[in-house]
């Protein structure tokens, strides 16, 4: 931190490719669609520039419901 490192914790936020590199999908009823669900590794910035994007797992929204066969 001293350094201006700064740590880039994205969890529940919109997804920003800019920031952050996508490692895949799941439902989610929780999270709405397109944002951040599951940080696998955080991201790292110092300043305006960035050093790794957070890896994260991005919410698809709610799971489709299946209406009867």
């Amino acid at each position: 931190r001293r350094y201006g490192v700064e740590r880039i914790d994205p969890l529940h936020h919109p997804f920003d490719p800019t920031l952050h590199e996508a490692l895949g999908q799941a439902f989610s009823a929780s999270v709405p669609a397109d944002h951040v669900l599951v940080v696998v590794q955080a991201g790292y910035g110092e300043g305006e520039r960035l050093l790794r994007p957070a890896r994260v797992l991005v919410s698809s929204g709610p799971e489709p419901q299946v209406h009867g066969e």
